[in-house]
Parts: C-alpha cells; sequence; structure tokens
C-alpha cells in the first residue's frame, strides 16, 4: 500500500482503484453512514424477535427470589413481597410484614429475571372450588 508491494492479487485492488478515481471521501463516509444504519436496524429487529417481555409485578404481590447456591442451581426460596416499582425492571422487596426470619427487616432492589410470582390465595381458592366441582360431578 504506502510503498509496500502487496504479494497477493486481492490486497493490490486498493491500489488499482485509488488510482483509477477520484473518489470523494465525503460519499465515501455517507455510504458508509447508511450500511450502518441499515445493519444496526436488521440486528435490533432480529434480537427484539427473540426477548420475552417481561413479568410485570405490581406493589404488594407476593414474589420469591432466586438464590444462587455453589452448584451454579438457582433455588428459589423467601416469600416476599414487591414494597416499590422502580423501572427498568427492577423492584424492592420486602420481607411480607411480620413474617421476618431474623430481627430484621429484609430489603432489597432485584431485577425481574430473579423474581417468579408466588402462590396467591386467590389461586388457591379456585383450585379448591375446582376440585369440589370435579368431585361432585363424580359422584
Amino acid at each position: 500500500m504506502f510503498g509496500v508491494k502487496m504479494r497477493d492479487s486481492l490486497s493490490n485492488k486498493l491500489n488499482t482503484l485509488e488510482g483509477s478515481r477520484n473518489l470523494n471521501l465525503q460519499e465515501i463516509s455517507d455510504n458508509i453512514n447508511e450500511n450502518i444504519e441499515k445493519e444496526q436496524a436488521k440486528q435490533k429487529d432480529q434480537y427484539d424477535a427473540n426477548q420475552v417481555p417481561a413479568t410485570k409485578y405490581a406493589v404488594g404481590d407476593l414474589v420469591k427470589i432466586s438464590r444462587n447456591n455453589f452448584d451454579k442451581v438457582q433455588s428459589f426460596c423467601q416469600s416476599l413481597w414487591v414494597h416499590e416499582v422502580l423501572g427498568n425492571n427492577r423492584y424492592k422487596i420486602t420481607d411480607v410484614p411480620g413474617f421476618s426470619r431474623k430481627g430484621k427487616l429484609y430489603t432489597t432492589v432485584i431485577a425481574v429475571d430473579r423474581i417468579r410470582p408466588w402462590i396467591h390465595i386467590k389461586t388457591l381458592e379456585l383450585y379448591k372450588s375446582d376440585v369440589n366441582t370435579a368431585s361432585e360431578n363424580t359422584e
């Protein structure tokens, strides 16, 4: 390129193009920017196609959080409730009032990917009513 003779024919094409045409640097820069924008849009579409929206929790929802142990297996423990919704899929969670395991109240900010919903009492009531109606139908 610059004072060095290239050995292969593909690398030498740069020198022949430079000498044969007078290229405008502004046009080259514009073409590069257009190509970058096209590729970024394409990559964003591919990324968004595989994403699943995060679960939304409201203040007062019962949740459980994951704790990673030494075996790198996620175990969900400790029933908590959502104290505040902070945005960006972050929640401030605390112990359920009256059920703290230690002397002081546990409070932390945690991302939604480490939270799972706890079993709700209404769900249990629906399950019991379904079981009752199923037993009545069998009799």
